[in-house]
Formats: C-alpha cells, sequence, structure tokens
C-alpha cells in the first residue's frame, strides 16, 4: 500500500511551470527534496542572468520525468501501468530518499498527455497544472537555452517544429482539463498564488525578474 501523497505537476517547456513548482516546495515543510542534487539542476546562462539582472536563477531543480530521462520512461503513455499502477507509484519515487516528508513533487510534461488517466487512477493524490499563453512559453524556453539545456532533456521534441507543436498541444490539454474540471485557476502573480490558494503567508518575498509581465495561471487541487 502507497502511504506517500503524490503532487503531479505538468506545463509546457517554457512556462515556467519548475519556478512554480519549486516555490511551492519550499513554503511547506512536508514536501520531500531530497531529489535536489547536483547532477539535477540546470542555471540560468551567464548572459540571461546579466540580461535580466539577477545575481543567480536556478531554473531547473530536482528530478523530472519522462522518455529518455532518468526516470518516467514510460510516462508518455500512462495505459503502460493499467495493470499494476503500484509500479506507477514505485517509479514516481525512485529520486526520493526521506521517508519522512510525506508530499513529493512529480514533474513531467507528458503528464499533460494523461491527465485522464492520473484522475482515474490516482485518487487522493494531487495535480498542479501551469499554464502560460505558448507563444510566451516558447520564447522563455529558447531564452533559458533551448536546445542546449541539459536538465531536463528535451530529445522527444526532436526539432522547432514539433517543439511549437507540442507546446500548443500540452498548452491546450492543460486548460481543457482543468475547465473540465472546474478548477480554481490562480495568477501566478509573482509567486503570491500560494498565499491565495493556501491561505499562507510566503516565507520570504519572491524576487522574480521581467519574464513574468504576462499571465501565468496555476491550479492545484485534490484527485477526488
Amino acid at each position: 500500500m502507497n502511504h506517500k501523497k503524490f503532487v503531479f505537476v505538468t506545463g509546457a517547456p517554457g512556462s515556467s511551470w519548475s519556478t512554480a513548482s519549486h516555490k511551492l516546495k519550499k513554503q511547506f515543510a512536508g514536501f520531500d527534496r531530497s531529489d535536489e542534487t547536483e547532477e539535477r539542476l540546470y542555471a540560468l546562462p551567464d548572459e540571461y542572468r546579466n540580461q535580466y539582472n539577477v545575481a543567480r536563477i536556478n531554473a531547473h531543480i530536482g528530478s523530472y520525468f519522462g522518455p529518455q530521462h532518468e526516470f518516467g520512461h514510460h510516462f508518455d503513455n500512462l495505459d503502460f501501468y493499467n495493470n499494476n499502477v503500484e509500479e506507477f507509484y514505485n517509479e514516481c519515487s525512485k529520486p526520493f530518499s526521506n521517508e519522512e516528508k510525506e508530499f513529493k513533487l512529480v514533474k513531467s510534461h507528458w503528464f499533460a498527455y494523461n491527465l485522464d488517466w492520473i484522475w482515474e487512477n490516482c485518487k487522493n493524490h494531487f495535480i498542479m497544472l501551469v499554464w502560460r499563453e505558448p507563444s510566451f512559453s516558447r520564447d522563455w524556453w529558447y531564452q533559458l537555452g533551448g536546445w542546449d539545456i541539459k536538465h531536463p532533456v528535451y530529445t522527444w521534441y526532436e526539432n522547432d517544429e514539433r517543439m511549437w507543436n507540442q507546446i500548443q498541444q500540452e498548452t491546450n490539454l492543460i486548460w481543457e482539463f482543468g475547465q473540465k474540471h472546474k478548477v480554481e485557476w490562480f495568477d501566478l502573480d509573482n509567486g503570491n498564488w500560494i498565499e491565495k490558494r493556501f491561505g499562507k503567508k510566503l516565507k520570504e518575498e519572491p524576487i522574480v525578474p521581467s519574464k513574468f509581465t504576462d499571465t501565468i495561471k496555476i491550479a492545484y487541487f485534490k484527485i477526488l
């Protein structure tokens, strides 16, 4: 029997889903952060750090799941786990080693294609959706480094044309799923969505560079 609480996070490349989900982890003591290692880190390149006048942005922190990644090789089609959902949970648990922390944040772009499966098979766990207008996601992904980003990896997307097509598709799937389940969307609002959603004052004042001038929406809800 699985006693962990998983938070399944998805957003299109460049949607700032990593920043939003990491901010969430930092605010609540119950999140397991044992997957955050030096090998699982991608920092904003120096030229962009200078452009946005920030000392440092660790853009991608911790584990990611999906085809050709360290974990979640079958997460592009979760029907693979139809006969054994516990095997899916076991795969989600692999990067984490702190048994005292109940909540495990599991990030995968490919959850966008499998949200109905997660809804039907993962009752009493949680979903976090991050939505951003596709052209802003695409542009920010390239500014972060595009195909030179080493963590996570984007080889599944193959080329510029396919990347753009999949960003649009993932964005639409995330929005449509949220609307179907009548979730409450919160504007990122410089990180203040956490206070609005959970009624919890942020531990620190968020420092967000000018890339967040557009609207990013977040939904966080329990699977019923």
